[in-house]
């Protein structure tokens, strides 16, 4: 199963975990029967904190925690750079067309890495 998610830097595909598509599906069955789970009642796409209303209510139907957009999004970036994400990889995954962004994010994961590893051999 993919997402198709729309942002500044146009249309782009991503792939669902298996444990993602479960969710979705679980949002789907509470959020209406045409599948769309996050469209106002006129049938347009939501603004921000509409969207987070929203969210907020189909996480609690579905048993999930609540995370903004931006903490989801962030969490993924850092999570796919943790495990050796690429650039490339990163900004179609995240949507950025800026390098820079997708760089601040493989910067922050190694000085995390780095900060555990002289933690670790200092205080063992």
């Amino acid at each position: 199963m993919f997402l198709r998610a729309i942002g500044e830097s146009g249309v782009r595909i991503l792939n669902l975990s298996p444990r993602a598509q479960g969710i979705l599906e679980k949002a789907c069955k509470e959020g209406g029967s045409d599948g769309y789970i996050f469209k106002g009642s006129t049938g347009n796409f939501l603004y921000q904190h509409t969207f987070s209303n929203h969210l907020k209510k189909v996480c609690k139907a579905v048993g999930i925690r609540y995370r903004s957009s931006h903490k989801i999004r962030f969490w993924a970036a850092s999570a796919m750079a943790a495990k050796g994400a690429d650039i490339m990889t990163l900004m179609a995954t995240g949507g950025w067309a800026d390098k820079q962004t997708a760089l601040h994010y493989q910067r922050n994961v190694a000085v995390e890495q780095k900060t555990s590893e002289i933690w670790n051999e200092t205080f063992n």
